[in-house]
């Protein structure tokens, strides 16, 4: 379902001419941080929360675009960081992040496939380092 920021532009316009104080923030559909500074200017609300545009974007509220090697030197470090830091918890968590990171380029998808076979972070990288990419 998409956001309908115009609800929240209608609940600022509401806000505003009963003379409230209470603070509106937005939410949905924010994939960059221009996305969000504009949907906020668009609507007046007085912050913007952010979802799934942060997965695998790191770089969100730097405005850095990333190059692919850096998405995947990330990609490899946050699998090592999930091992040290959340053993206790099955290494297939991390999973649902590889989207996030491998995409948008010629490869990803096959990329991608060999990542879900993965057990390691050590995997991961050994994947992304056969792969070429």
């Amino acid at each position: 379902v998409p956001a309908r920021w115009e609800l929240a532009r209608d609940a600022v316009r509401i806000r505003n001419d009963m003379r409230s104080k209470t603070l509106i923030v937005g939410n949905g559909d924010v994939l960059s941080l221009k996305d969000a500074r504009q949907k906020a200017d668009e609507t007046g609300v007085d912050g913007v929360m952010v979802g799934k545009g942060i997965f695998g974007n790191p770089w969100f509220f730097s405005g850095h675009t990333p190059t692919t090697d850096e998405k995947l030197r990330v990609l490899i470090e946050h699998c090592k960081l999930f091992e040290e830091l959340v053993s206790h918890k099955r290494f297939h968590v991390m999973k649902k992040h590889f989207k996030a990171y491998v995409q948008g380029w010629e490869g990803a998808k096959e990329l991608r496939m060999k990542l879900m076979e993965c057990e390691t972070a050590d995997e991961v990288e050994r994947a992304i380092v056969e792969m070429g990419t």
